[in-house]
């Protein structure tokens, strides 16, 4: 059962944010591992979200493989598995 995308993951972390690919206006479909990456990763950034004290903006989270190469992601990049976002929070730059 996919989560939907109306649901919290975290507090200040949904599933929205987890699975859209904007350049295919969709939402990706999770299998059970990457749900539980997703989950663990979400886990992570709250804790850098209280560090920091900003809210953290997601751009792309979970890429399925086609995706990830459609933009120009690595052959082994960590978002195909849900553990890696692309993300953004006031006050800080780099990559």
């Amino acid at each position: 059962m996919n989560p939907s995308p109306r649901d919290h993951i975290t507090p200040n972390f949904t599933w929205h944010e987890a699975l859209w690919l904007p350049s295919w206006r969709m939402y990706a479909s999770p299998t059970t591992p990457q749900i539980k990456e997703i989950n663990l990763l979400a886990t992570k950034l709250e804790a850098l979200r209280k560090i920091i004290g900003k809210p953290i903006h997601i751009h792309c989270w979970l890429r399925p493989g086609e995706y990830n190469k459609l933009v120009g992601g690595a052959k082994n990049s960590p978002h195909i598995e849900g553990k890696a976002a692309d993300l953004h929070f006031s006050g800080y730059e780099g990559e």
